[in-house]
This record gives structure tokens, sequence and C-alpha cells, in this order.
């Protein structure tokens, strides 16, 4: 398996032995307007509507994901690496590998936890979950540049905030 996107950079498959299954559409649904701002004025007839200014309504985004693991004890750790990570504090940026976009989302809840399967031959585990996000200010599809290493892997740091770039 490969990665097909990844949350702050790490991914799905690597990092959390995780699949994109579902909610690629709420993610490509358009956004939804918020009123315009008005003001009454009190001492003259009429309200003015303010059309100057655009405000978005934030939305709510679902993700199924499968997660598989070699044997219980990885899935558990795997499992709880990626709730850790989720309920950090701030925005999660969710780059999604088929859109060739990154999303600004924060973990809400779990949507559906289904059950979680032993496979008793080989011992690996799955099991299957929909996760609900919110997007503060939805993103109208501005493109991303990530630096990459000659075999696609992306350049990170532990800060995740300075590269030095040298040629």
């Amino acid at each position: 398996m490969e990665d097909h996107g990844n949350f702050d950079g790490l991914g799905f498959w690597s990092a959390y032995r995780c699949e994109l299954q579902s909610g690629l559409d709420s993610l490509t649904d358009f956004v939804e307007m918020k009123e315009f701002e008005t003001y009454d004025w009190g001492d003259e007839n009429g309200v003015e509507i303010y059309t100057d200014k655009v405000f978005i309504k934030p939305r709510n985004i679902q993700l199924g994901f499968l997660m598989m693991a070699d044997n219980e004890a990885d899935f558990w750790v795997r499992r709880m690496a990626l709730q850790g990570m989720l309920i950090a504090p701030g925005l999660r940026r969710v780059y999604i590998d088929q859109l060739k976009r990154s999303f600004y989302l924060r973990y809400q809840k779990p949507s559906n936890n289904k059950a979680i399967t032993l496979f008793s031959q080989d011992s690996k585990v799955c099991g299957t979950f929909i996760l609900e996000f919110i997007e503060p200010n939805p993103s109208l599809f501005q493109p991303y540049t990530f630096l990459v290493d000659k075999n696609g892997d992306y350049i990170t740091t532990k800060q995740g905030d300075k590269i030095l770039i040298t040629t």
C-alpha cells in the first residue's frame, strides 16, 4: 500500500496504516454563504446592506477510513497515535492526493466506529471508522507547494516551519 494523503505531512498509510475510503464528496461540495452584514439606521428609513464583503460558513466534513495492522498490538499503537494527532490543539492540514489539495480541518468526533476484526489465521487486525471534522475557513482550492525528495517523499522538519534550500 502507499500513501494517498496525509495529516500534517504524516502519510495516512505509512504513519497510521489507514486508507481513505470515503468523504471526498464532502471536501468538494460548494461552500455555503453567510448572510450579508446589515445596519438598521434608527433615525432613517431602511436597512443598509453591505455587499462588499463575503463570508463563508464553516462546513462539516466526514472522512471514512479503513485501518489495517499486522497484529493487535500494532493496531492499538497506530490507533492511539492517530487519536493523539487528531486531538492535538489547532487545525490539521489534510492533504488528499487525488484532489491535489490541502484542507485545514479540526477534528470534531467519531461518527461511526464499526467492528474491529481480528483475522486469526494471520493475526491481522482491521477496523473502519468515520471521523467528523469542521473546516472553519473552507478553502477555495488554492494549490499548495510541497518540497519532496527524489523518491517523492515529503521533506519535513521536526519544527515544520523552517527549511533551508541550497542549490
